[in-house]
C-alpha cells in the first residue's frame, strides 16, 4: 500500500516507543535497587528489574490506548496507534517474566495487586483525573509495591515478616 502524496508512510516496524515520562523511570528504578541494598541481589532480582522497567510501557500505552478508546467512543486510529506500541513490550515482559512466575508462582498474587492498582489509575485517567492526586498516590502505591518485591524475589517472601533485618543484626 503507497502513501497519498504529501503523507508520511505508516511505520509498521516493532520498534519501541518509549514513554516520555522522564520522572517515572526513578520510580521504578529506585525502590527496586533499594530492595537490593536490603535484601543483596541476585539474577532473579536482576531479571525482575528488567522485567519491571519493561512493564511500565505495556501499562502506558494500553493505558492510553484504553483511554483514548473510551473517550471517543471507538478504536480511533490514536487508540489502534498507542495499541500497537504495547505489542513489543509486552513481549519482552512476558519473555522475562515467565521464569520468575515458573520458579516464583506467588508473584501471580502480586501481578494481581499490581494490576487492580493500574485498574484503578485507568478508571481515573478515562475521567479526565490523570493529574489529579488520587492517580498520582496510585503510582506511588505501586512504586511501594517494587521494594518489597525485589526483596521477596531476592531472599524470599518470608524475608518480609521481619527475619530479614534479624539475619543482617547478626552478620554485622
Amino acid at each position: 500500500e503507497q502513501p497519498a502524496a504529501g503523507s508520511r508512510p505508516r511505520d509498521r516496524s516493532w520498534r519501541p516507543a518509549i514513554p516520555p515520562q522522564h520522572g517515572a523511570w526513578a520510580f521504578l528504578i529506585v525502590p527496586v535497587l533499594c530492595g537490593y541494598a536490603v535484601a543483596g541481589a541476585s539474577p532473579a532480582g536482576w531479571l525482575l528489574l528488567v522485567a519491571w522497567v519493561c512493564a511500565y510501557p505495556v501499562g502506558y500505552y494500553l493505558g492510553r490506548a484504553l483511554t483514548a478508546r473510551v473517550r471517543r467512543g471507538s478504536w480511533s486510529r490514536l487508540a489502534r496507534r498507542e495499541l500497537a506500541r504495547v505489542v513489543p513490550w509486552a513481549v519482552l515482559t512476558a519473555g522475562l517474566g515467565l521464569p520468575l512466575l515458573l520458579t516464583r508462582p506467588w508473584l501471580l498474587v502480586v501481578a494481581a495487586l499490581l494490576a487492580v492498582l493500574w485498574g484503578l489509575g485507568l478508571w481515573l485517567a478515562a475521567r479526565r483525573g490523570e493529574r489529579s492526586l488520587a492517580n498520582d498516590l496510585m503510582l506511588v502505591a505501586q512504586a511501594t509495591v517494587a521494594l518489597p518485591l525485589s526483596v521477596a524475589v531476592v531472599a524470599g517472601p518470608a524475608m518480609l515478616g521481619g527475619r530479614l533485618a534479624v539475619d543482617r543484626i547478626e552478620h554485622q
